[in-house]
């Protein structure tokens, strides 16, 4: 089953020490997926629902993006990935920092549950992805806006190590 949910809410503004009776919407957009395509059945279909919806949000996004997302590997890494993903974050990057509005993308790259060369593999496309190889999302922001401070827009999260506390 793959899940795309839009909820508006209102959200209190605080302001001068005290709670003020007006209140902001937001829109939040949330896409799982669980589908026969998603985790491997599907005899052979391609499951794009998951991949569109991430596209969908982006595009309407007005203020931020936050993606989670242990195998964030895009065309921008070459070698034949057709995932578009972070071509569509780059554009809107662009489009928000030509028009100098406030914008944040926080990317959080948890860790794959794969080990040894495999999960190297991953790490090196990722890397590719989004701040090495020439084509990266990163290293084209700054070729392209080389006098704004791109960490004002972007903000990538590699959680790489874990740990339990207290046993759990």
């Amino acid at each position: 089953t793959t899940t795309t949910s839009t909820e508006e809410e209102e959200a209190p503004t605080r302001g001068g020490g005290g709670t003020s009776s007006s209140s902001s919407s937001f829109r939040t957009t949330t896409t799982t997926s669980s589908g026969n395509g998603s985790v491997g059945g599907g005899g052979g279909s391609k499951e794009a629902s998951v991949y569109s919806s991430y596209c969908k949000a982006i595009h309407s996004a007005n203020h931020y993006v936050y993606i989670e997302n242990q195998y964030c590997v895009s065309s921008t890494a070459g070698g034949g990935v057709h995932n578009k993903v972070i071509d569509v974050l780059l554009q809107k990057l662009k489009q928000k920092i030509i028009a100098r509005e406030t914008f944040r993308v926080i990317l959080l790259i948890t860790h794959p549950e794969e080990q040894g060369d495999t999960a190297l593999s991953i790490l090196r496309w990722q890397y590719q992805t989004l701040c090495r190889g020439g084509n990266s999302l990163v290293e084209q922001l700054l070729s392209l806006f080389p006098r704004t401070v791109v960490d004002n827009y972007l903000t990538i999260l590699f959680l790489r190590t874990y740990a339990y506390i207290d046993g759990v």
